[in-house]
Parts: C-alpha cells; sequence; structure tokens
C-alpha cells in the first residue's frame, strides 16, 4: 500500500484499494483492468473460479458440472461484450477460455492417474503382462 503509488497506472483512491482487496474489477479512467496490484487481475479470475467451485459444493454436485458452464457463460458473454456494457462486465474476456482448458486438463490427468493406481491396486503384475 506505501510503495502503489510507485506502479504504473495505479491510483490508491479508496475505490481501488477496496476493490482490489475483494477481488472486484477496478477500472482506470480509460475502462482498463488496473488493480492496485498490476499483476492481481489474475487474482480476480482465480476468486471467480472458487466462488463456481463453492457453489458446486454447496450443490453436492460434481464440480466440472457448474464450472464449466458457468466459465463457459462467461467466454461466450464476453464474446458478445461491447463498450457500452458497465465496467464490471471487464471480467466477461475471452481468457476464461483458457481457465475451462485448464479445469479440463487437470481432471484428464489426475483422473488418468487415479485410474492407473487403481489398476495397479487391484491388479497383480500376472494380470497386467
Amino acid at each position: 500500500m506505501v510503495l502503489g503509488g510507485v506502479v504504473l497506472r495505479t491510483h490508491l483512491d479508496f475505490k481501488s484499494v477496496a476493490g482490489s482487496y475483494l477481488f472486484l474489477p477496478v477500472t482506470d479512467s480509460a475502462g482498463h483492468f488496473r488493480p492496485v496490484l498490476p499483476v492481481g487481475w489474475t487474482l480476480t479470475y482465480e476468486f471467480l473460479f472458487y466462488l463456481l467451485f463453492a457453489a458446486a459444493l454447496a450443490m453436492r454436485v460434481d464440480a466440472l458440472r457448474v464450472v464449466i458452464p458457468g466459465l463457459g457463460l462467461i467466454a461466450i458473454a464476453a464474446l458478445a461484450r461491447t463498450e457500452a456494457w458497465p465496467a464490471w462486465t471487464i471480467l466477461f474476456d475471452t481468457i476464461v477460455v483458457e481457465f475451462v482448458f485448464g479445469v479440463m486438463l487437470a481432471k484428464w490427468t489426475y483422473g488418468d492417474f487415479a485410474c492407473r493406481r487403481q489398476l495397479r491396486e487391484h491388479l497383480s503384475c500376472s494380470d497386467l503382462a
């Protein structure tokens, strides 16, 4: 907070600081996404992911049944987003597609690893040959 003014295009007014700490999209006068710490934009997307994940836990369903459609809808909205939309919709960005691919890759990788581990536990070496 003391050195925040040194960072390029950072403002230390209450709105910017509070929005950054609450993971809300903070924009500058030009409409660019500018949290107090410039690399903090990634935390906003991570927070969005964890909100969807928490919703899945609360509904007691597989997380992918909530996370993938939720992030997918945001990606679709990103394609339709115009400058006339409110400033908070800056989160509607096609970068969420990368988050979706990351989630699917993690699920696929872990699922494959877990399947192989179960095979090793339940089959003898002669069964695998």
